[in-house]
């Protein structure tokens, strides 16, 4: 069996200004990234208040 081991990247985009202050102060995507790639745009489950485009 072979192991492959990736390295990744979660960067939050969410934040509207106040950062996580309030429940809806801030969106809840985020850009999933490995060197080399594009990033993959990602968000939380809509029930949690997130973008089910995503």
């Amino acid at each position: 069996m072979t192991t492959h081991d990736y390295t990744l990247t979660v960067t939050w985009t969410g934040n509207r200004g106040p950062g996580t202050n309030g429940t809806y102060g801030c969106a809840r995507g985020h850009v999933i990234s490995a060197a080399g790639k594009p990033g993959l745009p990602g968000s939380s489950d809509p029930s949690f208040l997130g973008d089910a485009t995503r």
